[in-house]
């Protein structure tokens, strides 16, 4: 039996909708997308809806990191810091996308 990556999204603007729907359509076997998570909690939502999975927003990021074992950090470049700092401090993975925050 494979376990699966369980990866969370932090930013639900274009970058992240992008990577999550890849996640759910081209990964299938070797991930699971399992929380989203945007300061704009709308945007969570929308993504959620657009999955067809409600349980993927997720109303705050400690709660977001705590669910998975990579974090993929889409949001401002000026929050990729922190979510790094909190991501690493979990003993979680990063992918930072907004390079010019760190």
């Amino acid at each position: 039996m494979v376990k699966l990556l369980k990866i969370g999204i932090v930013g639900c603007g274009a970058i992240g909708s992008s990577l999550a729907k890849a996640i759910v359509s081209e990964f299938p076997k070797k991930a699971k997308l399992v929380s989203v998570y945007d300061i704009d909690i709308e945007k969570a939502y929308k993504l959620a809806n657009k999955l067809n999975d409600q349980k993927l927003k997720t109303l705050n990021l400690d709660t977001l990191i705590n669910k998975v074992g990579l974090v993929i950090e889409a949001s401002k470049a000026d929050s990729a810091f922190e979510i790094a700092k909190k991501s690493i401090l979990a003993s979680r993975d990063i992918m930072i996308m907004s390079a010019g925050g760190i």
